[in-house]
């Protein structure tokens, strides 16, 4: 057995340059088994990079990544999703055309295509996921997605990313456009979801959002980790408010 049994995240050393710009400088980063991070920073610190860059949709220049104890640096998504990742991207990707269930059942349609199947999923089934975030009824009755509100339509992608198999789940700015209630009920469900042995990583500007989720903050600034912590320790430090929170 591993000695990084609980470590489901383990990066080291990544770099990571588009051009003249270095948006990932020597970044190790660890997240434990059952965690819910967030990584916060300034637009442009480097957030999407490294999410990108654990998810497989960007290969790091150097260093290397592990999930569930493999080095998957090599992986590009689909084969990091068989081992039990889910993804949630920053723009929503739905079938917004299709009706609800069709959309549900496209990512079973693809794990059946790629054997996805970890073996350290949470358990979590996607209808579960959906009560969670309070939209089982909205499968009913053939609706299209772009009948959902904004809400709605990303609490779908984020239902569409879990499975049984899914053990770790990554999301970039899954509050983004919501009001305040919507911002809150989407962090009651990502607590429900960590309480249940998921391992959620989510990359957000809410403050308020993170501070309601957050076991420990990772903040990015100029493609490096600047500092990490819990939230509370994180906002009384005078460097931390200069760099982002104000």
């Amino acid at each position: 057995m591993s000695a990084n049994i609980n470590r489901i995240i383990r990066a080291e050393s990544l770099n990571k340059s588009f051009g003249g710009v270095m948006p990932a400088r020597n970044v190790s980063f660890a997240v434990d088994v059952g965690e819910l991070r967030c990584l916060i920073g300034p637009n442009g610190a480097g957030k999407s990079t490294l999410f990108k860059l654990i998810a497989g949709i960007e290969q790091p220049d150097q260093g290397n990544v592990f999930l569930f104890e493999r080095d998957v640096s090599s992986y590009p998504p689909f084969r990091r999703v068989r081992l039990g990742v889910g993804v949630k991207l920053q723009s929503n990707r739905a079938y917004k055309q299709l009706d609800i269930g069709h959309n549900l059942r496209v990512p079973d349609i693809a794990a059946r295509k790629r054997g996805v199947g970890g073996d350290r999923g949470a358990g979590v089934s996607r209808e579960q996921a959906m009560e969670l975030f309070g939209i089982s009824h909205v499968v009913d009755g053939g609706r299209l997605v772009s009948e959902l509100s904004h809400a709605e339509q990303q609490w779908l992608e984020i239902c569409c990313a879990i499975s049984e198999k899914v053990g770790l789940l990554l999301l970039d700015e899954p509050t983004a456009g919501m009001g305040i209630e919507e911002t809150k009920a989407t962090g009651r469900a990502l607590l429900q979801l960590k309480e249940r042995g998921m391992t959620v990583v989510v990359v957000e500007h809410d403050m308020a959002f993170v501070r309601q989720v957050a076991d420990r903050v990772t903040v990015l600034h100029q493609g490096e980790i600047f500092a990490e912590g819990r939230m509370e320790d994180l906002a009384e430090r005078q460097d931390v408010r200069d760099i982002y929170l104000g």
